[in-house]
């Protein structure tokens, strides 16, 4: 059998991580902010307190 004859799948087999469920979003926050946010949580910890600031934040309002 040659290669023209070879079964070929009509979908292409998915690789890498499944989707988040998330979307990137650029928030800017004055330099202050962000100094004050890693002297809390460490550095490189922004959009993880930012994410879960975000979460209580409507939380509260839901709940009004």
């Amino acid at each position: 059998m040659g290669l023209a004859n070879k079964a070929v799948a009509d979908t292409t087999p998915k690789m890498g991580r499944p989707p988040l469920g998330v979307r990137p979003l650029t928030v800017r926050l004055p330099a202050e902010q962000i100094a004050r946010i890693e002297v809390l949580r460490g550095p490189n910890q922004a959009a993880a307190f930012i994410r879960e600031a975000v979460a209580e934040k409507l939380k509260r309002d839901e709940r009004k």
